[in-house]
């Protein structure tokens, strides 16, 4: 299968698809182009390899499919990182997106508030994983894009997370889509006497469920958050599936930590850092 797609800031279409169960027989590569991310797998007899190349084009829109790769087709690879070996390999080779594995800390490109008594969505996307999984064993996981690190929280409370610059977009159609980026819906109440300025804010990505639309675009939970007048959090809450604008949805990726500290626990006094 050999798919290219133009870059384009239009949502993507339903055979905008690059993740799933690609078949490989003995000797075949397969490769992908996500963004600037270069990947390539290949099956031999006895085991798997793959090999990768990011560039540092966080906005690229790059989208291309080939699998398997002509016989005839000897392209210079990115170099190989690793081999996993097997008695015999099997035919298929999956690629699953997945949430990144820290906190995902969110800076607007410009200071944000929320007046008094107002109630309102924000759409933000955040970068992908992929999972390389040979049957029912994640072999190995790659980052479509790697943020760089930062700390969140104070010194006794806070959490190694990734760091993220965002335009905060008020309304989806104005969210430049990208093949290696999930959105996430987040409503603010803010229900206090005072603007609540959004200096950063931090998304729990490894407790966030990953859902594909009809139309191809990844999506987490709907979270909302509401302030009260104390200045602190009283409330949030993480929807169960699919948000509406996702229409029906379906389940990719279940969360990374179901079974960790509390999505409230991880969130309150953190979710958001004012100081205006």
């Amino acid at each position: 299968m050999t798919e290219a797609i133009p870059s384009r800031e239009s949502l993507p279409s339903t055979g905008a698809k690059w993740w799933g169960k690609f078949e490989l027989a003995e000797d075949q590569a397969g490769r992908w182009r996500i963004g600037s991310l270069d990947l390539w797998v290949r099956r031999t007899a006895l085991d798997w390899r793959y090999g990768m190349s990011r560039g540092d084009d966080t906005l690229d829109s790059s989208l291309f499919v080939e699998v398997p790769m002509p016989d005839e087709s000897t392209p210079e690879l990115p170099e190989e990182l690793a081999r996993f070996g097997y008695g015999r390999t099997e035919g298929a080779i999956e690629l699953v997106p997945a949430l990144a594995d820290r906190p995902i800390v969110a800076r607007p490109a410009v200071p944000f508030f929320v007046p008094p008594g107002q109630s309102i969505e924000l759409f933000v996307s955040t970068p992908l994983w992929i999972r390389l999984r040979a049957g029912k064993v994640d072999l190995a996981e790659v980052a479509c894009t790697r943020p760089s690190d930062t700390w969140f929280g104070s010194n006794t409370r806070g959490v190694l997370s990734y760091a993220l610059r965002t335009r905060l977009r008020r309304r989806l159609e104005d969210l430049s889509v990208l093949p290696h980026r999930a959105v996430s819906c987040i409503e603010v109440k803010n229900a206090s006497e005072s603007n609540l300025a959004l200096e950063r804010f931090s998304l729990p990505a490894p407790q966030l469920s990953l859902f594909v639309s009809p139309t191809g675009l990844l999506w987490t939970e709907h979270v909302t958050v509401r302030y009260d007048d104390d200045g602190d959090l009283s409330e949030v809450s993480l929807g169960k599936g699919p948000p509406r604008m996702a229409g029906k949805a379906k389940t990719v990726s279940a969360p990374r930590d179901s079974q960790g500290r509390s999505f409230a626990s991880l969130v309150f006094g953190g979710l958001f850092e004012s100081g205006y």
